[in-house]
């Protein structure tokens, strides 16, 4: 892949990250973890909206969109009908103003609920844009409008901050309105040419095939949703907002790890599909894994090793946060690793497997919170989440060697299972033994070290190369 590409690709993830760094500690000092929970409900609720109402058609236009010639006409194909049926459903506001406001913060207020509808709307239609720049290979404009909300949160609050001296929910709710409305209207300039340009509509039957398609990742997607927020659900319904808060503030920096995610899952599924158009052996599609591995491996036992640093950045509220991030990292490191030893199922149109293996999942999700969270609260959610991501990947590799070609497992469970228990361990048990479980990471990163040598001489190869063709030019 051209090394400028991926830079420009990276640069949104990196910077978001980056940013995230000096974002969350500021949230976590100046309001208190109640609200920061509350927030954490809201983006329950943006994710919902965006998994169920977008009928799987954005994971349609991603698939069909370099066998299609009107690219146009298939993005406002996509668009139109989940945009549609989300709209009438958030008309329920004029109705019941106060109904988002208690299902999302525990409060009957029409502002909140107010700006809660705005922002859900916004994010679906962010969501669409943002994929014209993907697939359009735009690199630095899909870095920067994934950039961008992240920069403008930081200002607004540090506003906020400057010149109020209490804070509260509706501060906090009405900078996230501020950014995200922001977001979209400059990726609706800077996509105008796609989405405003006439275009023959596709026929009724192209339209069915994408719904063919789509459709089965609304079930999909809704278990992949309740995988990722049924953590949160039961620490609001078995614990407290409280709980809640600490739990979002320790995801925020697990989601660090979204460098890696997003880098992948930007790039990953177009150039596999890609690929395979062309013709390109299973092999040389699947040689990703082990790469992706390697990183995962490396990314959970770093963190393992710092994540002490924790106690410095955040108030003595959040100390806890120091031993729970860990097991948070394996949502985002486990499904990029699925992405990437399960991408036959989506090469083979198998979107029904994938759902049926997302369903298993999100069944063990909840047993695992039913069990874990009133025992354990913000670290038993973490550690259900982890333990529900490993069967995901899990079965997601089987289902692929099965459909499309087989996959080399045993590496690739040893490692994703040895990180994903040592993270679930250090969650409940940390506090007792923080030194004991330091040295336990060291020795995975040790023996990460040893077993992935090679791919790290590849990545040193291909960065010299980078650099010698980038000078030469």
């Amino acid at each position: 892949m051209n090394f400028g590409l991926l830079a420009s690709f990276a640069l949104g993830p990196i910077g978001t990250a980056i940013v995230s760094l000096v974002t969350v500690p500021t949230i976590a000092w100046f309001f208190t973890p109640e609200d920061v929970g509350r927030i954490a409900m809201l983006q329950v609720g943006i994710s919902f909206s965006l998994l169920v109402f977008s009928l799987g058609l954005d994971q349609a236009y991603v698939r069909e969109y370099h066998g299609h010639r009107n690219s146009v006409g298939l993005f406002k194909a996509c668009l139109i009908p989940g945009l549609t049926l989300l709209s009438l459903a958030l008309l329920i506001q004029i109705f019941l103003p106060n109904t988002l406001g208690r299902l999302l913060f525990g409060e009957s207020a029409p502002l909140l609920s107010g700006l809660a509808t705005v922002c859900i709307l916004a994010a679906f239609i962010t969501r669409f844009l943002s994929l014209i720049l993907r697939m359009q290979e735009r690199g630095l404009a899909f870095s920067l409008s994934q950039l961008l909300p992240k920069v403008g949160l930081l200002l607004v609050i540090g506003i906020i901050v400057l010149i109020t001296d209490t804070h509260d929910l509706q501060q906090l709710l009405s900078a996230h309105t501020a950014t995200i409305i922001a977001t979209t209207l400059v990726l609706a300039w800077n996509t105008r040419h796609e989405w405003s340009t006439q275009s023959a509509s596709l026929s009724r039957e192209q339209r069915q095939e994408l719904l063919r398609f789509g459709l089965p990742l609304v079930l999909g997607g809704l278990a992949f949703w309740g995988m990722t927020s049924f953590d949160r659900i039961f620490l609001r319904n078995f614990s407290s907002f409280e709980a809640l808060g600490l739990y979002s503030v320790c995801t925020s920096f697990a989601g660090a790890a979204i460098i890696l995610q997003s880098i992948f899952s930007t790039l990953w599924a177009p150039a596999a599909y890609k690929l395979h158009t062309a013709g390109a052996a299973p092999a040389t599609i699947q040689r990703a894994t082990d790469h992706v591995l390697a990183a995962v491996v490396f990314l959970f036992t770093i963190a393992g090793l710092l994540s002490w640093i924790l106690a410095f950045l955040l108030p003595v509220r959040y100390q806890d946060s120091q031993h729970i991030v860990l097991a948070c990292l394996a949502y985002p490191l486990l499904y990029t690793l699925g992405e990437a030893s399960g991408i036959g199922l989506g090469i083979k149109r198998k979107s029904g497997i994938a759902m049926l293996s997302t369903i298993a999942a999100l069944c063990a999700n909840i047993a695992l919170n039913a069990a874990l969270v009133p025992l354990y609260g913000a670290a038993g959610a973490a550690s259900a989440t982890a333990l529900s991501f490993f069967s995901l990947l899990v079965l997601r590799t089987e289902f692929n060697s099965r459909y499309w070609a087989p996959t080399p497992r045993i590496r690739l469970y040893a490692f994703a299972g040895g990180c994903t228990a040592l993270a679930v361990a250090h969650a409940l048990a940390g506090p007792h033994y923080p030194t004991t479980f330091i040295l336990l990471w060291g020795v995975m990163f040790i023996a990460a070290l040893i077993c992935f040598r090679g791919n790290l001489l590849m990545l040193a190869n291909w960065l010299r190369t980078a650099r010698e063709a980038k000078t030469s030019n």
